[in-house]
């Protein structure tokens, strides 16, 4: 099933590419975006039949991790208003926003499954301390 579902998928990259190609790199990117749901909802499909897990269960289990990323994707492309003194500067600026205000607002909206992560890596941090020692 999952290589069926894996050859259907790649085969709709293949028609986006196929029929985008000839306007341009952005046509090709919205192209991408439509493919995406596309598999996500065929995907959601089965998985809904497997296991009962339909994809509104799914949207709103996530949903609390894409508002937090979209905040931060925000936060991250507001930076290009702020002059910097190269590109490469605004590149870092952005990277360093971003690695820092997704997990923050992650641990602000206490969502399980980051602090679950957290925790995780707190006791790998705390062995690998101890093992050191």
């Amino acid at each position: 099933l999952l290589l069926r579902l894996e050859i259907v998928t790649k085969i709709l990259v293949v028609v986006n590419i196929a029929v985008t190609l000839h306007w341009g790199v952005m046509a090709m990117i919205w192209g991408q975006v439509v493919c995406g749901l596309l598999s996500y909802f065929i995907y959601c499909y089965y998985v809904g039949k497997l296991i009962r897990y339909t994809a509104l269960e799914q949207i709103r289990d996530i949903s609390p991790y894409l508002v937090c990323a979209v905040a931060m994707g925000v936060a991250v492309y507001s930076l290009h208003y702020i002059p910097f003194a190269s590109d490469l500067a605004l590149l870092l600026a952005q990277i360093a926003c971003g690695f820092v205000l997704y997990p923050l607002f992650c641990w602000v909206f206490r969502l399980p499954a980051f602090l679950e992560g957290w925790t995780i890596v707190r006791s790998g941090a705390a062995r690998a301390n101890y093992l050191a020692t």
